[in-house]
């Protein structure tokens, strides 16, 4: 063998050992490099594909398990981490791209690298962030885009408009004129102007203010001018509870009742991603309600249907204190009323719009009563009444009127009861079936006679102690 060959296998044989372990070199300073570096803020800690890709997947799959909240100053919207799709194999390609060391540098430290994964945001997401007036849509979805992709962070602060462009709209207002003493008022107002509605919330109004002591005329007040106010917006009615009459300054099916010992509130939710604020103020003799929030992407109509009226009956009542054919009308009688409440709500941007049911209530007519003469002629023979006598108006159906199909006594129902659907509450309350007196049954006012009454004809019919008609008297 030559001298010659002989230092060409030297070389080459030299040569391959040196490849060797600059490549063994090479490749644990790939393995180095790893250590630190991350994707979407995923530690990895190997040079394996197949195990970087298990690992990372493993990490999204986690971080789907919890929503995704976008918070501002004035609340918080609430995503589906399913809105979010994720290019893992491009995240993959460029961290082994970006952590690859060529062999012939295998003496380089390489840098740590943070690989932000390629997200993805479906148009739902933008749609439910313009739900807050107060963000930055695009500003605030490049924001998410970074923070998930860079550390699959499940809480994102959102990009807010400047402070003075932030200024409260109201929403709604309503003025109403009161009778009651100021001073009581004046209390209630204390206890809840600038009362803030954070989203979500549910306010109950006997929870926040104090009623003892307090008069039932300023409580149903206060609570008819806050429901006044609720239905102009899109807040929830949890629960309400009808007056037994219609207040003299609200518009019938607007008024609500609150009383603590019956366990009868006011509650609403605010269902917006905004907070509410609450404010009182006095204007001469009314008191005004104004709510204010953040520009909503709702407009709201309230509005009413099958409004009609319940004509009052007719009560007769006996005295013998009345010359014969005298009568008097001791109380002239008010139509009673039905209405049914209704708001629509639409978006701004005409995406949808529904009609919500809020109540049917019904006002009870107040009964017209005429007091006569006792002292009638005779129907079929020769008795003769000479004491007081009525019909009890409490009597069920006791009346000689129209009635529409509705049973009342004389204040139409029971006191401080209105049969009416309570929103929220899942009572129909509808006035309880009701029965006739049997012939002979004796009124509370009646020493000396009995009464029943004929509720097909109309006709108040009296009848003498042994159950025998002796007078009538028609509509």
């Amino acid at each position: 063998m030559s001298i010659s060959n002989r230092q060409n296998k030297v070389f080459i044989f030299s040569f391959v050992i040196i490849f060797s372990f600059l490549t063994l070199l090479a490749s644990k300073h790939v393995v180095a490099a790893v250590n630190g570096s991350t994707i979407a803020g995923v530690e990895i800690e190997t040079a394996d594909r197949n195990e970087i890709n298990v690992l990372v997947r493993e990490k999204v799959s986690q971080w789907r398990e919890t929503p995704l909240v976008v918070e501002t100053d004035y609340g918080k919207t609430v995503l589906d981490t399913e809105l979010f799709e994720f290019d893992i194999e491009n995240a993959i390609n460029e961290y082994m791209h970006e952590t690859k060391i060529p062999w012939y540098l295998f003496w380089k430290s390489p840098d740590r690298v943070d690989i932000q994964m390629p997200v993805y945001i479906n148009q739902q997401v933008s749609d439910e962030l313009k739900k807050d007036p107060s963000i930055k849509i695009q500003d605030t979805l490049e924001v998410i885009e970074k923070e998930i992709g860079l550390q699959l962070s499940n809480v994102i602060v959102a990009v807010q408009l400047e402070g003075d462009i932030l200024e409260d709209d109201r929403i709604a207002l309503t003025t109403h004129e009161f009778n009651q003493q100021k001073l009581a008022l004046n209390v209630l107002v204390d206890q809840l102007t600038g009362l803030s509605i954070m989203p979500g919330e549910r306010i109950s109004i006997l929870s926040l203010v104090e009623t003892e002591g307090m008069d039932q005329e300023s409580l149903d007040f206060i609570a008819s001018t806050i429901y006044s106010l609720l239905i102009q917006t899109n807040y929830e009615i949890i629960e309400r509870h009808p007056s037994a009459v219609p207040l003299k300054t609200f518009t019938p099916g607007t008024e609500a009742h609150i009383n603590q010992k019956q366990s009868k509130d006011l509650v609403f939710m605010n269902p917006n991603v905004v907070m509410g604020t609450l404010k009182f103020s006095f204007k001469d003799d009314n008191l005004v309600a104004e709510l204010y929030s953040m520009p909503l992407d709702v407009k709201v109509e309230f509005f009413q249907t099958d409004k009609h009226e319940v004509q009052p009956r007719t009560i007769i009542r006996y005295s013998k204190d009345l010359e014969p054919g005298d009568e008097v009308e001791e109380e002239i009688g008010e139509t009673g009323l039905v209405v049914t409440s209704y708001r629509k709500v639409s978006s701004m941007s005409g995406q949808f719009e529904k009609d919500e049911y809020l109540s049917k209530d019904f006002y009870p007519p107040v009964h017209r009563v005429i007091l006569k003469s006792i002292v009638q002629q005779d129907v079929g023979g020769d008795n003769e009444i000479d004491t007081d006598s009525t019909l009890d108006p409490n009597l069920p159906n006791a009346d000689n009127g129209q009635t529409h199909g509705d049973s009342t006594n004389q204040n139409g129902a029971g006191e401080g009861q209105n049969p009416s659907v309570n929103v929220g509450t899942g009572n129909n309350n509808k006035p309880d079936n009701e029965t006739k007196p049997s012939k002979g049954q004796q009124s509370e006012y009646d020493s000396e006679v009995d009464t029943s009454v004929n509720d097909d004809s109309g006709v108040t019919v009296i009848y003498d102690k042994s159950g025998m008609p002796i007078n009538s008297s028609g509509k």
